[in-house]
């Protein structure tokens, strides 16, 4: 019997620019029934004390457990793909998205900014690139195509919505992915039916499932090249914007077709998918409601927490550089105590600036375009990080390189707390930005970490225990 990522890997696997549709829409149902199976079986198992469970039954224990509630899962995305993917790929009329290929090298809250932007027609399953924008062609407006919240001006300010390649400042992906929308509408005059943002990260990870693929005009990119050549090779071996501009999207172009075609291995390419989904670097959102109603509450809407026990750090570069491909960085969040049904969290954002023996000698294209106002030298990294609390959550304290900011900024922004600190790294320098904080009433579940990805392959991203869990 074949296991279910089988089945769903090749379901959901194009060939020669084609998605098999009525292969899709027949997976919904069968995928449906044996989600309902798994969850069930995934709750018994719950319900079983472990507590006299010892030794080698408790490893095979918690071993099917994990197996039963990843087969769920994988079951429950198949059912909810399968529920939308016809919709989403036109089988009724033509879809218009924007693919955003996000550069890491400059970091922005869902990733980094716009490196690469795409337009991909979908016509009864089959998907083309049609379309293709240099993205430093849209440039900065007096006002935004769309108002922002007074909320969403204190904290970002007026760059979110002026500048179409700021609209990841936010870490909302629904919002930014509206902005991308309304300034599309204004420059180019015609609409659009959703945005996926994706890294070249998950590049690297869609790569190892298809192998090297060829890029026409420039050497061809591998899993494990394909990420340097585009955040930082072509940033030092030119400083023409337009060359930079082709080349993402060149690149963007031949892993795309490579990926449409049918390349590689169907479950290697879809597992590669999953993992960029897992770590935040492949998001999407679709401005048709009975679509983006089976998208929402998923991983890969990239919407902002709701009222659980959720912690957000989110980095943001402000140094107007590709210097954030040196940003080496790591979040560790604990819950240290529980009372009253609250809980008390505790972490550490550890920042380094790892950068280069020839920091010296890097073109202004990579460190930004420093001078006597610009308030820092090349090889300087400034970054925001916006720590956003868990809903109605409370800061304690936050220090930065051991000294406490009393009282730190707050600011509300969709029903939360964000905290903005301010860090300045010089070369090969590392700086520690440490925080207290406490959930709102009742959140007493395990408290989800979401952290911008970057570079570097993996994430910071993850669930911890509860601290109230033994109580």
């Amino acid at each position: 019997m074949e296991s279910a990522e089988q089945v769903t890997s090749r379901a959901f696997h194009p060939q020669d620019h084609q998605f098999p549709l009525a292969r899709i829409a027949a997976l919904r149902e069968p995928a449906r029934r044996s989600e309902a199976a798994f969850d069930a079986a995934a709750d018994r198992l719950a319900a079983v004390d472990e507590s006299d469970l010892a030794g080698p039954l408790r490893t095979r224990f918690d071993q099917l457990r994990t197996l039963v509630v990843a087969g769920r899962d994988t079951l429950g995305s198949a059912y909810r793909a399968a529920a939308m993917m016809p919709d989403l790929l036109g089988d009724d009329r033509t879809r218009r998205y924007l693919l955003v290929l996000e550069n890491n090298a400059e970091l922005r809250s869902t990733g980094g900014l716009a490196g690469s932007i795409s337009v991909v027609e979908a016509t009864d399953g089959r998907v083309e690139i049609v379309h293709q924008e240099p993205s430093h062609d849209f440039g900065i407006r007096d006002r935004s195509p769309v108002p922002l919240t007074r909320e969403e001006r204190r904290v970002f300010g007026d760059a979110l919505g002026q500048y179409f390649l700021n609209a990841v400042m936010t870490p909302d992906v629904p919002r930014a992915a509206e902005l991308m929308a309304a300034h599309w509408r204004e420059d180019r005059g015609s609409p659009i039916d959703g945005v996926f943002l994706v890294d070249p990260v998950a590049v690297s990870y869609l790569l190892s499932g298809t192998g090297p693929v060829a890029v026409p005009g420039y050497p061809p990119v591998a899993a494990g090249t394909v990420v340097a050549a585009v955040e930082n090779t072509i940033y030092r071996v030119t400083t023409d914007v337009a060359e930079h501009d082709a080349y993402q999207n060149a690149v963007a172009k031949a892993v795309f077709d490579a990926f449409a075609a049918g390349r590689g291995d169907a479950v290697d390419v879809v597992t590669a998918l999953a993992r960029g989904v897992a770590e935040g670097r492949i998001r999407m959102h679709s401005f048709h409601p009975d679509v983006q109603e089976r998208v929402a509450g998923t991983a890969v809407a990239g919407e902002l927490p709701g009222d659980e026990a959720a912690i957000g750090v989110y980095l943001n570069d402000a140094t107007a550089s590709k210097m954030s491909y040196y940003l080496d960085y790591d979040v560790a969040v604990a819950a240290r105590s529980c009372e009253d049904a609250v809980q008390e969290l505790a972490g550490t954002v550890r920042l380094t600036n790892d950068t280069p023996p020839d920091v010296a000698d890097l073109p202004p294209t990579v460190t930004g375009y420093t001078g006597p106002d610009a308030g820092f030298r090349p090889g300087d990294q400034k970054v925001v990080a916006y720590l956003m609390l868990p809903a109605s959550g409370e800061v304690v304290e936050v220090e930065v390189a051991g000294r406490r900011i009393d009282p730190p900024a707050t600011f509300p922004l969709g029903g939360r707390t964000v905290v903005p600190v301010f860090v300045h790294l010089r070369p090969e320098e590392t700086q520690e930005v440490e925080f207290v904080v406490r959930t709102g009433p009742a959140q007493t579940g395990d408290v989800e970490l979401v952290v911008t990805p970057g570079s570097t392959p993996g994430s910071a991203s993850r669930t911890l225990p509860s601290a109230c869990r033994s109580r």
